[in-house]
C-alpha cells in the first residue's frame, strides 16, 4: 500500500525450498511520496490466512550528498584536566578532501559511564558483557582503588545527566579538508572530578557547491590512564579445581594497553571483629601486549576451599600503575558453608556464561548472615514469578541445581530474595542458552577496492555455518550509493540475526515490602513524620544512599567516586552510571522541439583538451547516475559455500556499499558488508537544483577536482538542450542586464573561464541561466584537460510559473430587468489546457437561500 493506504499490489507467491520469495515493484514517475508498507499473509487455506509480518520503504525527492564528514578524535582518551584537539575532516565519496569548505561546530560534555568488556559471540543478542561474572566488594579495604565495572544489565534502570555546552563556532576548512578545535577539560575536572566524561562534537560542513553535511564524533576524558579487568572462566570453583584467570588492561575507549606487572591470588580470613587478612598463595608475572589478549591469561589451582581475592597490578609504559581485582568463592574443604567469611548481603553466582539445552545449571547463593532463608525463583519473566524454592542455609552459602530444556532457549531469569537487618535484598541473574546452530558467517570479497565509473566488477561470496563448515545457501546481494544512508539515516533492514533469532525473554523485577517503614521510622497514630526542608524539597536531596570515596591511581592525582548502593550490593560506580534503586511498585505538456545545443565554454588555449592543435583525452559523458548498482535475490552458493557475481557499476563518482544476506536450509542466517569506490583522476560534479520553475534565474555550477600529481589547465563546457534554459549575460559590476543589450565581447567575457587547477585541488565554475518555458532541461557539463577529462549529463524538470486560481462574480437582477451581463477578463498568460470556465446560477430566491446555507454536508456543487 502507498502512503495514502491505496493498494498497489496484491499477489500470491509460492516460497522456494529455503522459504523465500522475491519480486519487483515498479514505481511511476508520479509515485506518491512517503512510506510504503508491505504486508505478508500466510495462506493456511483458501479462506483463512495468518499475518506473518510487514516491512516498509520510503519514496522521497532528494539530492544525494557528494561528500561525508568525519570527526576524528585523539587515538586514546585524554587525561581529565588536560586539553586536546579534535579534527573535523571532510572527504568526497569519490576520494579526496573538501578543500573549499566552511565548518560550524558545537561541543557538549556529559558523564561517560560505559565500560569495556571482552567481546562475546552473542553480544548482538544479549548485549556487551553478558557473560561478565567478576565480583566486587565495596566494603573491602582498598576498594576505592578499584574499578567497579559492571555491564549495563537490561533489568537495571540506568540514568545519566543532561549534556553541558562547552564551545561552538564557525571557521573555514584547510586545504586538506580539515579543521581542528581545541578543548580544555580543566573545568570539568574541577567541577566533576569524580566522573569520566564524554565530549560530543557536532560538525556541519558546507563545501563549494553550497551543500551542507552533518556529522558528529566524541572524545573521552578519563580519570585514570586505563583500567584493569580481571575475570575467571567460572563463577565459582570447588577445592582442587584448576581455573583460568584473564587479565586485560584497557583504556576508557577499549583499546588494549601494553603493561607489565604481577598477578597475585590471596586467600582471605577474617578476625573476630570482621577485619580481613590476606595470604598470598599464588603469584605470576604478567607482560600484556597491546596486540594479543592471550598474554594476559594465567592458569592456577584452588587447592583449598575459601574466599579468594585475585589481584592484577599493572604498570604501563608511561608509569601509571593500576590494580584490578575480582573476588571468587571456592567451595569444599575449608569453606564450611562460608560461616567464617563475609559476603554481600545476597550473592547469586552461576558457573558458566553460556549453557545448552539439557545441561544442569548449578548456582551458588551467598548471604552475609548465618542461617539465612532465601526465596529462589526460577524462570521469572516480565515481572511475574512462579512459586519460589525456599532454601534454608546452614551457614552463609549453599548451592542449587536445576536442568535446562529446549524451551529455555535463548535465555531465562532467576531471582533470589532474602531479608536481613530489616531490609529486603534482591538479586537477578540471566542464564544464557543461545541458538548456536542457527548463525552463519558471510564474506564478501570484491576483486578491487577502486573502480572507474561504469567499470565491471566481480564479487566473491563465501558462507559458513556456526561450526565453520560451508553449506548451500540462498544469497541476496545489493550495492547502493552510500550517500543514501546520510539521507535515510541508515538502512531500513536491520541485522538479520536478531530478526530471525533475536527473540529473548525480558524481566524487570519489582520489589514491594513493608520494611521500608522500619527504615524511615514508624509513627504513632496522629504523629507527624519528618519531611524534607527548603523551597526545593526533596529535589535537592540524594535519594540514593551514597558516600564520597577518594579514588587514587589516576593520571597522577587522586579522584573522587560517588558510590550509589543498590539492593543486593550489585555494584558501585559513579552516580550518573548507577541504576535507580529498585522501588515499589496531471501530465506535463510536450516541450517545443529542442534547438541546437547552447554552449558556454572557456576560450581555447594551447594544450587544452578540445584545442584542434593539441587535443586531450575526450571525456565519456556519464549519464547512468543510478542510486542502486545491483540487486540479486535468488543467487545460490555451491557445495563449498562459495559463489561469484559479476555486475557493472553505474557512472557515479561515489562510494558503493555492498551488502549481502544468506539463508541456509536450517534457517542459518548471516550478513556482511563491504565498500568500494568509483572515481577518476579528473572529475566534474554538476550542481543544480532538483527542478526549475519558469521565469527563475539559477546559478548552475560545476566543481572540477584535479587528483593528478601535476597542475592541469582545465577548459569548462556547459551545454543546454531542450529549449528550456538560456544563458543570462551580465557584465561585471551590474546586477541586471543593460537595457541596450550586451556586446559580443561582453557576452564572451562573461562565459569565458580559463583556470589552472593545482595538483590535488578543486575549482568551481558558475553559469547563470534563466528558465524560459516549462518542459525538460538537459544539462551537460564537461571538464577538459591535458591528461584526463570528464563529463556528466543530467535531466531536470521545469515547472509552470503560476498557480491554480478561482475567480467568482455575482449579479443581481431587479424586477424590471429581464437580463444582465457579467464581463470576465481572462489573463493573457492563461494555460488553456490547465484552466476552465464554469457557470452556475440560482434563478430563484429559494435557491439563493440554499446557497446561503452553511456547507454542513457534501453538497454536489459542480
Amino acid at each position: 500500500r502507498d502512503p495514502r493506504g491505496e493498494e498497489l499490489l496484491k499477489k500470491t507467491y509460492t516460497a522456494d525450498d529455503s522459504g523465500a520469495i522475491n519480486d519487483a515493484l515498479m514505481l511511476g514517475d508520479e509515485a506518491t511520496l512517503g512510506q510504503y508498507n508491505i504486508q505478508f499473509v500466510w495462506k493456511r487455506t483458501l479462506k483463512e490466512g495468518e499475518h506473518l509480518g510487514q516491512h516498509h520503504f520510503r519514496v522521497e525527492e532528494y539530492k544525494k550528498p557528494e561528500f561525508e564528514v568525519k570527526v576524528e578524535a585523539p587515538e586514546k582518551p585524554v587525561a581529565l584536566g588536560d586539553s586536546f584537539e579534535v579534527k573535523v575532516k571532510a572527504d568526497y565519496y569519490f576520494g579526496g578532501p573538501v578543500k573549499q569548505g566552511k565548518v560550524k561546530y558545537k561541543v557538549q560534555r556529559s558523564a561517560h559511564t560505559d565500560r569495556w568488556f571482552p567481546m562475546g559471540r552473542w553480544d548482538w543478542l544479549f548485549g556487551s558483557g553478558y557473560g561478565w561474572r567478576a565480583s566486587y566488594y565495596d566494603w573491602y579495604p582498598g576498594a576505592r582503588n578499584w574499578c567497579f565495572c559492571i555491564p549495563r544489565y537490561p533489568w537495571i534502570r540506568w540514568h545519566s545527566d543532561p549534556p553541558e555546552l562547552v564551545a561552538e563556532g564557525e571557521a573555514a576548512l584547510k586545504e586538506d579538508g580539515t579543521f581542528s578545535v581545541k578543548i580544555d577539560t580543566a573545568l570539568a575536572k574541577e567541577l566533576h572530578g569524580n566522573e569520566d566524561h564524554r565530549y560530543e562534537i557536532d560538525a556541519e560542513v558546507t563545501d563549494a557547491s553550497r551543500r551542507t553535511i552533518f556529522s558528529k564524533g566524541s572524545v573521552l576524558a578519563a580519570r585514570r590512564a586505563f583500567e584493569v579487568y580481571v575475570s575467571l572462566d567460572r563463577g565459582y570453583y570447588n577445592a582442587g579445581d584448576s581455573g583460568e584467570v584473564r587479565v586485560n588492561a584497557r583504556t576508557l575507549d577499549g583499546r588494549a594497553v601494553k603493561a607489565t606487572g604481577e598477578l597475585v591470588l590471596y586467600r582471605l580470613t577474617y578476625g573476630k571483629d570482621g577485619t580481613p587478612s590476606e595470604e598470598a598463595v599464588f603469584s605470576e608475572k604478567l607482560a600484556l601486549s597491546a596486540d594479543d589478549d592471550r598474554t594476559g591469561t594465567v592458569r592456577t589451582t584452588f587447592s583449598k576451599g575459601g574466599q579468594y581475592r585475585v589481584s592484577a597490578k599493572l604498570k604501563d609504559e608511561a608509569g601509571h600503575e593500576i590494580e584490578g581485582i575480582s573476588f571468587v568463592t571456592v567451595r569444599g574443604a575449608g569453606f564450611d558453608e562460608g560461616k567464617d567469611f563475609r559476603f554481600d548481603d545476597l550473592e547469586l553466582i552461576t558457573q558458566k556464561d553460556e549453557y545448552a539445552p539439557g545441561e544442569e545449571v548449578e548456582i551458588t547463593l551467598n548471604t552475609n548472615r548465618n542461617g539465612s532463608t532465601v526465596a529462589l525463583f526460577l524462570r521469572t519473566q516480565n515481572g511475574t514469578y512462579p512459586e519460589p524454592i525456599w532454601l534454608k542455609l546452614e551457614g552463609k552459602s549453599t548451592t542449587h541445581r536445576f536442568k535446562l530444556t529446549e524451551a529455555d532457549q535463548p535465555n531465562l531469569f532467576i531471582d533470589a530474595y532474602t531479608v536481613s537487618d530489616a531490609k529486603v535484598h534482591q538479586v537477578t541473574r540471566q542464564i544464557v542458552v543461545p541458538p548456536k546452530k542457527r548463525i552463519a558467517t558471510v564474506e564478501l570479497m570484491p576483486d578491487a577496492q577502486t573502480y572507474l565509473p561504469g567499470q565491471g566488477s566481480k564479487v566473491k561470496v563465501r558462507v559458513k555455518d556456526a561450526d565453520g563448515k560451508p553449506f548451500v545457501g540462498q544469497v541476496v546481494l545489493t550495492a547502493y550509493d552510500k550517500a543514501l544512508e546520510y539521507i535515510s539515516g541508515g538502512s531500513n533492514q536491520e541485522d538479520i540475526r536478531p530478526f530471525f533469532w533475536g527473540w529473548k525473554r525480558s524481566h524487570y523485577p519489582q520489589v514491594a515490602d513493608s520494611l521500608r517503614e522500619v527504615q524511615t521510622g514508624l509513627q504513632r497514630e496522629s504523629e507527624t513524620g519528618m519531611d524534607v526542608l527548603g523551597v526545593f524539597g526533596g529535589d535537592v536531596t540524594n535519594t540514593l544512599r551514597k558516600e564520597e570515596l577518594s579514588l587514587g591511581g589516576g593520571f597522577g592525582g587522586g579522584r573522587e567516586l560517588r558510590k550509589s548502593t543498590m539492593r543486593g550490593r550489585v555494584a558501585a560506580a559513579p552516580m550518573s552510571m548507577m541504576a535507580d534503586s529498585f522501588a515499589a511498585g496531471g501530465a506535463m505538456p510536450a516541450a517545443a522541439p529542442p534547438p541546437a545545443p547552447m554552449i558556454a565554454e572557456a576560450k581555447a588555449f594551447p594544450g587544452a583538451a578540445g584545442d584542434s592543435e593539441a587535443p586531450g583525452p575526450q571525456p565519456m559523458i556519464r549519464t547512468n547516475l543510478a542510486d542502486s548498482a545491483v540487486w540479486v535475490a535468488d543467487f545460490v552458493t555451491d557445495a563449498k559455500g562459495e559463489g561469484e557475481l559479476n555486475f557493472t557499476l553505474p557512472e557515479n563518482l561515489t562510494t558503493w556499499k555492498l551488502r549481502s544476506w544468506v539463508m541456509g536450509p536450517q534457517t542459518q542466517v548471516g550478513e556482511a558488508a563491504v565498500e568500494v569506490i568509483t572515481r577518476k583522476n579528473l572529475m566534474v560534479r554538476l550542481q543544480a537544483p532538483r527542478f526549475f520553475v519558469e521565469k527563475d534565474e539559477v546559478v548552475i555550477s560545476a566543481n572540477v577536482h584535479n587528483e593528478l600529481d601535476v597542475a592541469q589547465d582545465v577548459k569548462a563546457v556547459l551545454e543546454l538542450e531542450g529549449g528550456v534554459l538560456e544563458f543570462v549575460v551580465r557584465p561585471l559590476g551590474r546586477s541586471e542586464p543593460p537595457k541596450g543589450g550586451t556586446t559580443n565581447e561582453e557576452r564572451a567575457e562573461a562565459r569565458t573561464t580559463n583556470v589552472t587547477i593545482p595538483a590535488h585541488s578543486e575549482h568551481r565554475f558558475d553559469w547563470r541561466v534563466k528558465v524560459t518555458v516549462e518542459g525538460e532541461a538537459k544539462i551537460r557539463v564537461k571538464a577538459l584537460a591535458q591528461k584526463d577529462s570528464d563529463a556528466m549529463e543530467m535531466t531536470f524538470p521545469a515547472y509552470t510559473h503560476g498557480m491554480l486560481k478561482t475567480d467568482s462574480w455575482s449579479l443581481a437582477l431587479r424586477p424590471d430587468q429581464a437580463s444582465g451581463k457579467i464581463t470576465v477578463k481572462v489573463p493573457a498568460e492563461r494555460k488553456p489546457e490547465q484552466s476552465r470556465l464554469e457557470v452556475r446560477f440560482s434563478p430563484t430566491l429559494a435557491m439563493a437561500l440554499v446557497d446561503a446555507l452553511p456547507y454542513l454536508v457534501d453538497y454536489p456543487y459542480g
